[in-house]
């Protein structure tokens, strides 16, 4: 399955982004090869719909679920028809290897 993090930034290092759309980038996580790759969100800088366009961008990578602190209305409806499971973050101070390794651990067991 194929995982999508919004990312402030291309590292593990760096936090999850509070908001989906206009994440500097997606920190695609695969856990059939538990390797993660960094993808540009070209929308984030768009005047309007940002959300909605970045939903169906990481929609066509074949993403199942999508994490992040907040999520758009209209980000929510283009997941939703595809099916991408949402998962809403309480906190706004991880970082994407956390994420990832509580994924990792959270298959292992």
């Amino acid at each position: 399955m194929k995982i999508a993090i919004s990312a402030q930034d291309a590292l593990m290092n760096a936090l999850v982004d509070m908001h989906f759309g206009r994440c500097k980038c997606f920190a695609i996580y695969d856990t059939q090869t538990r390797k993660t790759e960094f993808i540009p969100n070209d929308f984030r800088e768009t005047v309007e719909g940002a959300g909605q366009s970045a939903a169906e961008f990481i929609a066509a990578l074949g993403v199942e679920k999508a994490i992040s602190c907040e999520f758009g209305v209209k980000a929510k409806t283009v997941l939703d028809e595809f099916k991408i499971q949402l998962v809403i973050l309480p906190q706004h101070n991880q970082t994407i290897k956390q994420i990832v390794t509580l994924l990792q651990n959270t298959a292992d067991k």
